[in-house]
């Protein structure tokens, strides 16, 4: 009965606050004249017991304050109050509130954009509540050129294995890591890239189409052959649907015909979902295949599995383990996996891992390591933008707070506390914050845009604003009011009453303390922008180097035909012999446009195998790539230099001649500081032949200027296979070598109705777009180091600007007593130069840090580079000197007699 009694008096007192109010001064009043009775009763005059009384009693305004602020539910009010008070007081400072807003609105809003990214393509890449549980299992494959293992999907042995264990998992699914169909384009062929897959494969991931369904039970089908059979039910990418299908609804259903196909439409998958690559453009239901007698199927399929509630990894690795040791002892395998297993010493080996670190790149990728890369330095960068808005905003709150220093006194005066003071500061920080948050959404959102263009990498989740970004965007928001509300509320409610009631608003003068922290802290923003300025120059050095490294060729007047030549026939023994033909039939009629002066092929291999001396002493590995022979050698219609010895010839290509051209980085390597003409070497256990070196080229980047060069050597065009890398034509032209892209296409059409899709572009246009992934990371990082250094002036400035509207009148004195203008400049200048100066020093720092953070995206420039760690600061310097030059001119403009007037 007493806690409802008591509730109900708390209520009462929140809701009936004029009636406690007046009880709450009867009662006071009663007291004062009780005590005033007893004084009386005592011997005391009246008039001098009522005095004596409410002098013992004190303050009845202030006893009122103390019990309301003591009272339940008055807190609110209190909030409320000071709230409303905090919103009037911004609406009155409003070109501060704007400046405030949109700093922290980009701060906030681009470190949030950056996260989302990191978060979806390197953190989380995987959906679902237990995304760290799912797993990739694979198996360790053995190339005869090559002894060391590679991680490779699995082959159909293991995955009936894992089938045939599936009950040991929640959930277990797989995948082709490719399939392909045959379509047409133009009057070429183009191939299609897809997967196999079971049909709860969706499932397994939890993702919904946005239109139709998925696969059924009954539409799996049983795929011998490398391509499906003519009819089956097919689920399309979001991609592929609004290029090849125009975004068309209605689809779903239908049947389309994609090459000689018919295909039944049962759903589109979403944008964001791009599994087991970002090339995956249709899934089809199929049933896992079985291994057969006397038959091998490379390891091309991709094991899924969630890993048990406990989470232990042993007892899957265990399982594994057992898996293996059984196929081993498999039979009916003998003739064909085990004999390649039994190549190494261990045998069978698996290996399993999580699925974001194949999703990552760190597996099947190359482009991982510098997306990785790209994203830590974009984090980097933002942290240091973060840095300099809550800085800057600091800054700007401080000056403001010590411009209120009289009014704080003067509600210090009237009752206000300590604690009073520095919530009121602090809501107002807290208003700009929430404020600015709400708006770095909005930024966010286009942000977000921007920035997922820079992956490259299989998806699985979108890159968009959820809850998780949400949760951060909260976090940083919270941290900025930390950083820039809460110095400058505690400095404000250490307010000496007394001194600032003395002075008017005009003539009070910042304390030395405030003046050091202004300045820390304008030092501190010049130091985070000349980081972030010499990155960017860094970058840009990197680029210019990039686009002006050699590429060992003449690429003007240079056009490039990548072909691809479908297999006639299969890959019968004479496919060969017929590609060949095709390739040669291609280059007499290209040969034959008006406007082409030569025309040569070739054909790049990207696999590295190790390599070793008549003596069997192992020299390195080396690339074998093949170019054409037959009109012009390749290397003279690419003009690349002849560095020693000779080019190849026709009389050079049969099975029994060895002669060679090697690169400059394969004759450096191999035989440092030694004439490499008339070495010979062969593959390690690749058979018996050996290779002769007739001549050196130039190191030609014909993959980009982005590429790494590594050793080759080249062979002639007709000893390599049909399939593999597609052919290259390089067409040297007495024009304009974009005009005859048409034409070359006609010629490329006549020659084969079946070949793929060329892709035809100017090297100067190929090399330009080599250099896409340093430009983009070098755009970001100049976007941002603009901002750090309008940050840092606008931090410069306003320092300058407040100390000279705070020394109005010693300026005023200045003058009046005999300075003259360039005094005054030279004093306020000075003042700002002492800070840049001391950023600069500790940015210089800074930046030599970051350099050698970023080395791995350096290209041809050192991380200490002279040319950026002069001109950067020098630039920042400048930029400074200028916004310090402005308030100094204010300054020195000012009126002595009106200076003096005012006090």
């Amino acid at each position: 009965m007493s806690k409802l009694s008591g509730l109900r008096t708390r209520l009462r007192r929140a809701f009936q606050r004029g009636a406690m109010d007046q009880q709450m001064l009867d009662e006071m009043k009663h007291h004062l004249d009780e005590e005033t009775a007893r004084r009386i009763a005592a011997g005391e005059d009246p008039s001098t017991a009522r005095r004596r009384a409410a002098a013992d009693f004190g303050s009845v305004d202030a006893r009122t304050e103390e019990v309301r602020e003591r009272r339940w539910g008055t807190w609110v009010e209190l909030w409320w109050h000071d709230f409303v008070q905090a919103v009037r007081s911004l609406r009155r400072d409003h070109r501060f509130s704007v400046v405030v807003i949109v700093t922290l609105a980009l701060g906030i809003g681009a470190s949030t954009s950056v996260y989302s990214v990191v978060d979806r393509v390197l953190l989380n890449p995987v959906p679902g509540p237990h995304a760290d549980s799912i797993m990739q299992v694979g198996e360790w494959s053995y190339y005869s050129e090559n002894p060391a293992p590679q991680p490779s999907g699995i082959t159909p042995p293991i995955l009936q294995a894992l089938l045939d264990n599936s009950d040991a998992f929640p959930a277990f699914t797989w995948c082709d890591r490719s399939t392909q169909m045959s379509d047409r384009e133009d009057g070429f062929v183009t191939t299609v890239f897809g997967s196999r897959v079971p049909p709860g494969f969706f499932r397994f991931f939890g993702v919904q189409p946005v239109l139709g369904r998925t696969f059924t039970d009954d539409e799996a089908l049983n795929y011998d052959a490398r391509e499906p059979p003519r009819d089956s039910a097919i689920v399309l990418s979001h991609a592929w649907w609004k290029s090849r299908f125009q975004g068309d609804p209605t689809i779903i259903g239908q049947t389309v015909r994609i090459g000689d196909r018919l295909l039944t439409v049962t759903g589109v998958m979403p944008n964001y979902f791009q599994f087991p690559s970002r090339s995956t453009q249709y899934w089809l239901p199929a049933q896992p295949v079985r291994p057969r007698p006397n038959h091998m199927r490379a390891a091309n399929t991709i094991a899924l599995l969630k890993l048990p509630p406990d989470g232990r990894l042993a007892r899957l690795e265990v399982l594994l383990d057992t898996i293996a040791a059984q196929l081993q002892q498999d039979e009916t395998l003998a003739s064909t996996y085990r004999s390649v297993w039994q190549k190494n010493t261990d045998g069978l080996q698996l290996w399993v891992r999580p699925l974001h670190e194949a999703l990552q790149g760190r597996v099947y990728s190359r482009e991982f390591p510098r997306l990785r890369e790209t994203l830590n330095g974009l984090s980097l960068a933002i942290a240091l933008v973060l840095l300099i808005v809550c800085a800057n905003t600091a800054h700007l709150t401080l000056a403001r707070t010590e411009r209120r220093r009289r009014e704080l006194a003067v509600r210090a005066a009237l009752g206000a506390r300590r604690g009073r003071l520095i919530r009121q500061l602090l809501l107002e920080s807290t208003v700009l914050a929430v404020v600015s948050g709400v708006a770095a959404l909005v930024l966010t959102h286009w942000g977000l845009h921007l920035l997922a263009s820079l992956n490259q990498l299989p998806q699985l989740r979108p890159i968009e604003l959820d809850g998780r970004a949400l949760a951060i965007a909260f976090a940083v928001t919270a941290l900025t009011v930390l950083c820039f509300g809460l110095w400058p509320a505690w400095r404000g409610s250490h307010t000496p009453i007394n001194a600032h009631l003395k002075n008017s608003g005009n003539t009070a003068t910042l304390s030395i303390g405030a003046r050091r922290q202004g300045r820390l802290l304008a030092s501190l923003e010049v130091a985070l922008a000349l980081i972030l300025l010499s990155g960017a120059g860094l970058m840009i050095r990197s680029v210019i180097e990039q686009l002006r490294a050699p590429p060992g060729f003449a690429s003007d007047h240079l056009l490039s035909a990548v072909v691809s030549f479908l297999p006639t026939g299969g890959f019968s023994p004479d496919a060969d012999t017929r590609t060949h033909i095709r390739v040669s039939t291609a280059m007499d009629r290209l040969a034959a446009l008006p406007g082409v002066e030569a025309v040569g092929s070739y054909k790049l291999t990207g696999l590295q195998l190790p390599a070793e001396n008549e003596t069997g002493d192992v020299l390195g590995f080396t690339g074998r790539s093949y170019i054409s022979l037959n009109q012009r050698d390749f290397f003279q219609v690419a003009q690349a230099p002849l560095l020693g010895g000779r080019f190849l010839t026709s009389a050079d290509q049969g099975d029994e001649n060895s002669a060679v051209v090697i690169n400059e980085t394969m004759a450096r390597d191999f035989w440092p500081n030694q004439d490499a003409m008339g070495r010979t070497f062969r593959y390690t256990n690749g058979g018996a032949r050996t290779f002769q070196v007739v001549g050196v080229v130039g190191d030609a980047r014909l993959l980009g200027v982005d590429e790494p060069v590594t050793p080759q050597f080249f062979r002639p065009l007709n000893e390599a296979p049909s399939w593999g890398m597609p052919n290259r034509f390089l067409l040297r032209t007495s024009q304009d070598p974009a005009l005859l892209a048409t034409a070359v296409r006609a010629a490329l059409r006549e020659v084969d109705a079946d070949m793929q899709l060329p892709h035809i572009e100017t090297m100067t246009s190929a090399l330009y777009d080599s250099t896409q992934a340093r430009r983009t990371y070098r755009n970001y990082l100049c976007v941002f180091a603009v901002a750090a250094v309008v940050l840092a002036a606008l931090g410069i400035h306003s320092v300058l600007a407040y100390s000279v509207a705070r020394r109005t009148r010693e300026i005023g004195i200045r003058i009046a007593l005999g300075a003259d203008q360039r005094q005054v400049v030279a004093m306020i200048v000075g003042e700002g130069g002492r800070v840049v100066m001391a950023g600069i020093a500790l940015g210089l720092v800074g930046a030599l840090a970051l350099g050698h953070l970023i080395r791995a995206q350096l290209y041809g420039v050192a991380p200490s580079d002279a040319w950026v760690l002069a001109m950067t600061p020098i630039l920042l310097a400048t930029i400074a000197l200028i916004a310090c030059w402005l308030p100094a001119r204010h300054a020195a403009r000012i009126d002595p007699l009106a200076a003096l007037r005012t006090e």
